[in-house]
This record gives structure tokens, C-alpha cells and sequence, in this order.
């Protein structure tokens, strides 16, 4: 006996048998739910859901998958973008995609996305403004210390709908289009039609399949017209370095 105390011995063998059983019970539930393409935790799925669902340029996301290996968790998902986007752009997203998963969940070792665009003669832009005239307004000279921004619902280049809304951010010390823009994107818009914006501001809203226009008219009706018609500039590049 051990310790000379009776049963000592059978007693210590089962409990680290039970240890071992457990450990070989949950290594063989992974590796079956793996097999069965089991979503490994639901709090994970929800985190990515949510990163897929505040990224502005998105509509729609299906077949999201995610599966384990050991201590590592894989993902895929198909998004569906209002416009195509070549390689280039695509991956440059859906490495923007994966980092944010990332920071939301270190369990996350990987994630694709692949775009799936689809047409829709339907856009919601966004244009800064000076002052609210409603669709009089003329358009700022500035994007993150614009006083308003107006958005506006269209349909084949005409405005079925518009919302005016404060920009909060314009007195703010620093980086004011930065939260600008994220407070836009939040808005779901898929262009903005600018004067001027920064290289911050821009990079930001592209990563969010946002596309940017530049603009030297002020008539925001004759603004949208001259984009349904395809003569403004989409800038590809900041027009300032700070903003």
C-alpha cells in the first residue's frame, strides 16, 4: 500500500485515468467536428459575423465556414460587393477582413474572403457640405471638417431620397476624417464625392469597398448627375497628405 494507507494506489490510477479519458474524449469531438464541418464555437462565428457585417461595401455574406486544427481555427467566407473589384483591391480587403477578425478573436489563425459582385443600378452616396439647404446645399471644401454630410438614395443617377446629417467630428483636434469616415461607413454608403481628401480618411473608406470621387462642382444635383454620367474622377490616391 502507499503510504500504508489501503486502496491508495487504485485510487490515484483511476483519477489520472479519468484525466486521460477526458483529454482523449475532447481531441476525438474536435477531430469528428472537423470531419463533420462543425463550426467550432458559436462566439467566434458571431465576432466574425459582426466585422463582416460593419465593413460598408458588403450586402450580403453566405457560406461562411470555419473549421479547427489543434489549437488553430480556418475561415472562408463569400461577400457580395456592389461592384467588381480587381485581384489587387480584392486581396488588399480581404487582408483589411482578416486583421480585424484577428483583433477581434486571437483563435483565428486564418480567413479568406472571396467577392461575388453583383449589379444594382441602385447607389447611396454621400457628399460633405457647407451649410444644410437640404438639395440646394453646395458642397464643402473640406471632407473631415465638412458641418453636414447629405445622403442620398439613387436610382439610375436620380435622387429617390436624402438624409442631412451633422458631422460631429469637425472640431475634433486630430484625425477628424478619420472618424468621420468611420462614422460613415457605418452608414452603409457606397460613394462619397469629394474635394479634397486625405491619404487616412481615404485608405479607410476604401477598405471598405467605399468608392471616392473627386469633384470641383458645387450644385449637388448637378454633382450626381455628372456621376451617373461618368465624368468625375475616382481617386485612387489622397489629394492631400493631411486632412
Amino acid at each position: 500500500t502507499l503510504f500504508e494507507v489501503p486502496y491508495l494506489e487504485g485510487i490515484a490510477g483511476m483519477i489520472i485515468a479519468l484525466f486521460v479519458l477526458e483529454a482523449g474524449y475532447d481531441a476525438a469531438k474536435g477531430a469528428l467536428f472537423a470531419l463533420m464541418d462543425v463550426s467550432p464555437d458559436e462566439e467566434i462565428k458571431d465576432k466574425i459575423k459582426h466585422v463582416l457585417e460593419d465593413v460598408s461595401g458588403i450586402r450580403d455574406f453566405t457560406n461562411l465556414k470555419l473549421r479547427k486544427s489543434g489549437p488553430f481555427v480556418f475561415g472562408e467566407v463569400e461577400a457580395k460587393v456592389r461592384k467588381s473589384l480587381n485581384v489587387t483591391r480584392a486581396n488588399e480587403i480581404s487582408e483589411s477582413i482578416e486583421g480585424k477578425i484577428k483583433e477581434e478573436t486571437s483563435k483565428v489563425d486564418s480567413f479568406s474572403v472571396k467577392f461575388v459582385p453583383f449589379e444594382t443600378d441602385q447607389q447611396k452616396i454621400c457628399i460633405p457640405l457647407e451649410e444644410n439647404e437640404e438639395l440646394e446645399s453646395e458642397i464643402s471644401d473640406h471632407f473631415g471638417r465638412a458641418n453636414n454630410f447629405i445622403l442620398l438614395e439613387t436610382k439610375q443617377g436620380d435622387i429617390n431620397d436624402f438624409e442631412i446629417i451633422e458631422n460631429s467630428y469637425q472640431d475634433k483636434e486630430k484625425r477628424a476624417g478619420l472618424a468621420a469616415s468611420k462614422m460613415l461607413i457605418k452608414k452603409k454608403i457606397d460613394v462619397l464625392i469629394t474635394k479634397e481628401i486625405g491619404p487616412i480618411s481615404l485608405h479607410t473608406l476604401r477598405d471598405n469597398i467605399v468608392d471616392v470621387y473627386q469633384t470641383d462642382q458645387k450644385n449637388i444635383k448637378e454633382i450626381v448627375s455628372s456621376f451617373s454620367d461618368k465624368e468625375l474622377t475616382k481617386l485612387e490616391e489622397a489629394t492631400k497628405e493631411k486632412i
